[in-house]
């Protein structure tokens, strides 16, 4: 088959999908939801006391787009490009020579933010840990990730407090080490691993959030990638006796993926952010008085009064609750436009910092892995305006290609 057949078959199954998730999938969701339907499809509507017809059609809108864009995402590429084109760009893209100081800056910024949240915050301390250890069994559900770790003991293991102060104690130590880059990949490992460990752990009792898991999978990146090679003890030991100069400008084929996928991954969690909301509330929620609703309850449970004073204030709610959607549905324009990254980042840190000062929402991983941004900060506008400022004097190894345009040249 020809690549040109293919296209036209990929378009008339998209036409097709698309005239039957629109025009005849909403008339058997109808009949499913009146019990006219088949059995099977009857009883995968099993909420009708519960939800309007409305519900569920609007589930299925979502479920059919979301499933027409997967698909096209992952067959486009292959009737596009070839099998050694589509191999060329993605080594162009993840496995390009970049400069090892970025992710070398990454780490010391996850680390050390995930260390500090670790031995300071009360939500990560023994004390939380002891809470929930003496919970009663019934309460225990162990998460997919606590019962791999557990798996030698059984699916339902419960560790034990003892268990938990030392793996606490463990990963604070390998934190240690993966902040200073002594035996780096090793105490990234114990650093991922623990924190993971601990967090699954607090997470096994009903009560779910989403701060922590994009800095859990950053972890595991930096385990996985040289992210020690500079700015690391083990780097300064390794060049003592040797001749090289400028360690600063090494590059190394493996130091781009785990950036390029963090930036990602921040596209992908904000874009599914923006749309959760627009689909829990509809225009409801960019009407102010959701955001009001929202900032009140949180502001008055953690006694906020900045939160409480922004609660009634009707006009900014409105405003905010506008720049929050566009910002979050549009932030993955960063990486198609990299200079963007110069509006969306410092806007980021500002809405940031005002839910935590409002009570809303405290997201200091997020703002610690803007990290991950440092590439195309600095090459998008960032060296000019040292060099200008005078903080810069000759040249720095930049040549890290931090776009998805894989034609474009590094920046050097």
């Amino acid at each position: 088959m020809t690549r040109r057949r293919a296209r036209v078959i990929l378009l008339v199954c998209a036409v097709v999908w698309i005239l039957f998730s629109t025009l005849v999938a909403p008339r058997i969701v109808q009949s499913a939801y009146d019990g006219r339907s088949h059995e099977i499809l009857n009883r995968m509507i099993s909420g009708r006391t519960a939800h309007p017809v409305e519900f569920y059609l609007k589930r299925w809108s979502i479920v059919s787009w979301t499933a027409l864009a997967v698909a096209m995402a992952a067959l486009l590429p292959l009737v596009l490009f070839t099998p050694s084109q589509l191999s060329k760009i993605w080594r162009r893209y993840w496995f390009r020579p970049a400069p090892v100081v970025y992710l070398a800056l990454l780490r010391i910024i996850a680390v050390g933010a995930q260390l500090i949240m670790l031995l300071m915050e009360d939500g990560y301390s023994l004390r939380q840990l002891a809470g929930l250890a003496s919970l009663p069994d019934s309460m225990y559900k162990p998460l997919p990730a606590l019962q791999l770790f557990l798996l030698p003991f059984g699916l339902d293991a419960r560790p034990s407090f003892a268990l938990l102060t030392v793996i606490y104690w463990i990963t604070a130590v390998a934190g240690i080490g993966a902040l200073l880059g002594c035996k780096s990949r090793f105490s990234l490992l114990i650093f991922a691993a623990g924190n993971t460990f601990l967090q699954a752990f607090a997470y096994s009792f009903g009560d779910l959030h989403h701060r922590e898991a994009l800095m859990i999978i950053t972890l595991w990146l930096l385990a996985l990638s040289p992210a020690g090679g500079v700015l690391s003890l083990d780097s300064y030991l390794a060049r003592r006796n040797s001749s090289r100069r400028r360690p600063l400008q090494r590059k190394s084929i493996l130091a781009a993926w785990p950036i390029l996928l963090v930036q990602n991954l921040f596209g992908l969690v904000y874009l599914d952010a923006a749309l959760r909301k627009l689909y829990a509330g509809g225009a409801n929620w960019v009407n102010g008085y959701t955001l009001q609703y929202y900032i009140y309850s949180d502001a008055s449970r953690r006694g906020s009064q900045f939160g409480l004073w922004l609660a009634q204030q009707h006009a900014a709610a409105c405003v905010l609750s506008w720049i929050t959607i566009l910002w979050e549905g549009t932030f993955f324009l960063v990486l198609i436009f990299p200079r963007l990254v110069w509006v969306y980042i410092p806007v980021g840190i500002g809405l940031h910092a005002g839910m935590s000062l409002a009570g809303v929402a405290s997201f200091p991983q997020f703002m610690a892995l803007y990290a991950a941004f440092i590439p195309l900060l600095w090459n998008y506008g960032g060296r000019s305006l040292a060099i200008k400022c005078g903080f810069l004097r000759g040249s720095l190894a930049t040549g890290m290609q931090v776009t998805d345009r894989v034609v474009q040249q590094p920046v050097s």
